[in-house]
């Protein structure tokens, strides 16, 4: 008996989809816009080593640089995979319901047994493509919210050490010691602490981040060690089925169908 199948693992094969959040996909656009409009003086350069030893812009710059919106993509490429793998073992088991009203014998049951198990080890596969997603997912959604989070706290830094540059530059057309001046001018002592602590919180926003990037990248190392071996076919514990009529020559009798 001949049976349909009741889905087509192929729709599920389509290219991935830009995020749908849009202020995923723009996050680097945002950045880089507030970041070319920034005019970065000699004092505020100069500020920005005093207070946090390099230059922050260039720093999350480089940390956020890279197009994690394709970690996205490939999340969502994964779980197509996943549920056109659930479509393959949805079709073998509605044709194992179909032949099983014509099938009879032990022979018949074996098949049926067979087809069964092949059909639970079949749906525990998209379980390990759905954690590959989950990996990929968290690491990119991990960069998204450092990047949304960021933006206020490096304008905040920025306008911080502005100050600074600012009593920087006024200690220099004021007093003869230099760059040195500073350190008595209230404001800028003050103003000085306030980016420390601002730049303090940068960095552990980057340390939080860069943590979840890292264990995302630890899970598909691991799965691609282990767990990714359990989607080859040849790793199916009942092996390729064996027809028992097939192996038979000459006419089959009535008493083979039952063996």
């Amino acid at each position: 008996m001949a049976f349909t199948d009741v889905k087509d693992p192929t729709d599920r094969l389509v290219a991935p989809k830009e995020p749908s959040d849009k202020d995923f996909d723009s996050a680097w656009d945002d950045w880089t816009k507030f970041t070319g409009s920034l005019s970065v003086s000699h004092w505020l350069l100069e500020a920005m080593d005093l207070v946090c030893g390099c230059n922050p812009v260039e720093q999350v710059s480089e940390y956020i640089g890279g197009s994690w919106s394709s970690y996205a993509k490939q999340a969502e490429m994964w779980r197509s995979i996943g549920k056109a793998v659930g479509d393959v073992a949805t079709n073998i088991d509605r044709g194992e319901a179909t032949l099983a009203l014509s099938w009879q014998g032990n022979a018949a049951n074996g098949a049926l047994h067979y087809f069964d198990k092949l059909v639970k080890e079949i749906q525990e596969q998209p379980k390990v493509l759905n954690k590959i997603a989950d990996a990929y997912e968290k690491a990119a959604h991990g960069v998204w919210s450092f990047t949304q989070a960021i933006g206020g706290l490096i304008e905040g830094l920025i306008d911080q050490l502005l100050e600074v540059a600012t009593a920087m530059l006024a200690a220099e057309l004021t007093a003869e010691t230099g760059v040195g001046a500073i350190v008595g001018t209230g404001v800028a002592v003050y103003e000085a602490a306030e980016a420390m602590h601002t730049w303090g919180e940068i960095t552990k926003a980057i340390n939080a981040t860069n943590e979840i990037v890292n264990n995302a990248i630890g899970e598909l190392e691991s799965l691609a060690a282990s767990g990714a071996g359990e989607l080859k076919l040849g790793t199916f514990s009942q092996g390729a089925y064996q027809n028992p009529v097939a192996t038979v020559t000459g006419p089959i009798s009535e008493g083979m169908l039952t063996k």
